[in-house]
C-alpha cells in the first residue's frame, strides 16, 4: 500500500451523484502488526487485521470515511455529546 490513495480509485464510480449501498472487505497481509480502522460506516472486525465495512443505500462517493493504520500509531480519545433536545 503506498501512502494518501484515494478510495475512489478502487469504488464501483465516483461519480458525485450516484448513491448506492457499499459494503466493502479489508484484509491485511504479511505484517504482524495489529491494525486499526477509522471509519462512519458499521464496522464488524472478522479476524486479526481483518473488517467488514457497510455504509447506506443514501452514501456517494464523497460520503465514505475510511482510514486504516497501525494501532499503535494513533492515540484515540472518546468523548460523548450531550445535545440540546429542542
Amino acid at each position: 500500500m503506498r501512502d494518501r490513495n484515494f478510495l475512489e480509485r478502487y469504488l464501483p464510480t465516483n461519480f458525485e451523484y450516484d448513491n448506492y449501498k457499499i459494503t466493502i472487505n479489508v484484509s491485511i497481509h504479511n505484517t504482524e502488526k495489529v491494525h486499526t480502522v477509522f471509519t462512519n460506516g458499521d464496522t464488524t472486525k472478522n479476524g486479526n487485521n481483518s473488517f467488514l465495512i457497510s455504509y447506506p443505500e443514501n452514501f456517494n462517493s464523497s460520503s465514505l470515511y475510511f482510514h486504516i493504520g497501525p494501532k499503535k500509531m494513533f492515540k484515540v480519545l472518546k468523548t460523548k455529546y450531550k445535545s440540546i433536545k429542542v
